[in-house]
C-alpha cells in the first residue's frame, strides 16, 4: 500500500480514518465508567472446527476489531 502513487490514495486515508475512529470511541467511552461486552457473537466452538471456514473465523473476532483499529 505504501508503493509509489498509492500513499495518498490508501495509506494516508486509512490513517485519517483510524484516528477518527479513535476519537469517536474516546468520546463514547468518556460518557461511561464501565463497559462490559462479549468478545464473540457465538459460544465457544470445538478446537479446530472452523479452520476450513475463514469467514466464520473472522466473524468470531468481529467484536474485537474496532478496538484494534482504533489503537
Amino acid at each position: 500500500v505504501r508503493a509509489e502513487g498509492y500513499r495518498d490514495r490508501y495509506y494516508l486515508r486509512a490513517r485519517r480514518l483510524r484516528r477518527e475512529l479513535g476519537r469517536q470511541l474516546d468520546a463514547c467511552f468518556g460518557l461511561v465508567d464501565l463497559l462490559a461486552l462479549p468478545t464473540s457473537p457465538v459460544t465457544a466452538f470445538p478446537l479446530g472446527r472452523l479452520v476450513d471456514d475463514p469467514v466464520a473465523m473472522h466473524q468470531v473476532d468481529a467484536y474485537t476489531v474496532p478496538a484494534s483499529l482504533a489503537g
